[in-house]
């Protein structure tokens, strides 16, 4: 984005140079009462080219975030040495669902809602077997590729991410 915007001062000041050289400034156009109204007036300019530039920004991550949203409903399974079976399901209303069942072949299951943030997946969520009725939990995950088949999220240590198939 910033080089769009350098870019369109550059191609700005050139339309500017050639303006100039083909019109020469008279000399009213040269007093330094009428120079400091042009400066004034292209440093306007740059603000609010800046703060169109900052307004892309964010429609840029609003739209990667719902490009990810889309991709990541459906439902996804991954085994792990330490969790056991995870499944996770994400459904386009915003509601999800997590599954687990332990090395033990104990199985606890959770629901609620989520949202996409960028490349972060928050989730708010009420266990099935909560007997104190503690949550609702809050919990979040950062990912770190997903594709039509394979959902890989980053984990706690470095380079130790897990992998989720598409079920």
């Amino acid at each position: 984005m910033r080089r769009l915007m350098i870019a369109v001062l550059v191609a700005g000041g050139l339309a500017a140079s050639w303006t100039t050289w083909a019109n020469p400034p008279t000399e009213e156009a040269k007093s330094p009462h009428t120079l400091d109204k042009r400066v004034a007036a292209l440093e306007k300019r740059v603000t609010e080219l800046e703060q169109r530039v900052a307004e892309l920004e964010v429609q840029s991550k609003v739209s990667s975030s719902s490009a990810i949203a889309v991709k990541l409903i459906g439902n996804w399974a991954a085994r792990d040495d330490k969790l056991g079976v995870v499944g996770l399901r994400f459904m386009d209303d915003g509601m999800c669902r997590v599954a687990t069942v332990d090395r033990e072949n104990r199985v606890d299951f959770a629901w609620g809602t989520y949202e996409v943030v960028g490349k972060a997946v928050m989730l708010i969520l009420k266990d099935d077997y909560d007997p104190k009725g503690k949550g609702p939990y809050r919990t979040s995950f950062l990912i770190e590729s997903i594709d039509d088949k394979n959902l890989t999220i980053l984990g706690q240590l470095p380079n130790k991410g897990i992998t989720f198939e598409r079920q």
